[in-house]
C-alpha cells in the first residue's frame, strides 16, 4: 500500500486562546483540537483514516477573539502549499475561499462553510465528508 493521499485543510486565521498567546505550532494545534472548529472538523467532517492531515490558516495573525477576521495573505498560504504536496484541498469559510482557487490550480478544492458557524447543519457536514471519500477514491 502506498502513502496516503494529503488533504490540506485551509482555515481562516488563529485566534488567541488557552495558552495560545503567541504563534506556537504544538500549542496551536492542542488548543485547536478543543476548539469548536477543531471538534466539528474531527468528529464530523475529515475521513482522518484515508488522507494525511494537514493545517494552513489563510492568515498567520493571531485575532484577539474567535470574531476577529483578517484577509488571507496570498505569500502565507503559497508557502503552506509548497511545503505541504496537497492532493486535495478543504476551505473553511468565506475568508480562506478568498484567491485560494487561483493559487492551486488543478488540485481539487470543496468548499465548506466555517465549522464554527452556528447554521452548520449535520446534513452538511455529512455531505462534505462524502466528497471527501469520494475524491480519495481519484487521488
Amino acid at each position: 500500500m502506498g502513502t496516503q493521499p494529503v488533504l490540506l485543510v485551509v482555515l481562516q486565521c488563529p485566534w488567541k486562546r488557552g495558552k495560545l498567546q503567541k504563534w506556537h505550532p504544538a500549542v496551536w494545534r492542542k488548543e485547536f483540537r478543543a476548539s469548536r472548529t477543531g471538534t466539528c472538523l474531527f468528529r464530523e467532517v475529515l475521513p482522518l483514516r484515508l488522507y494525511r492531515i494537514r493545517f494552513a490558516n489563510a492568515n498567520p495573525l493571531l485575532a484577539d477573539m474567535p470574531s476577529g477576521v483578517f484577509p488571507p495573505d496570498a505569500a502565507h498560504i503559497k508557502r503552506r502549499i509548497r511545503a505541504v504536496h496537497q492532493n486535495i484541498i478543504l476551505v473553511c469559510g468565506a475568508v480562506a475561499k478568498e484567491s485560494l482557487r487561483k493559487l492551486v490550480p488543478g488540485v481539487p478544492i470543496v468548499l465548506m462553510p466555517h465549522p464554527a458557524s452556528r447554521s452548520l447543519s449535520k446534513e452538511t457536514t455529512k455531505k462534505i465528508k462524502k466528497r471527501l471519500v469520494r475524491r480519495h477514491s481519484f487521488s
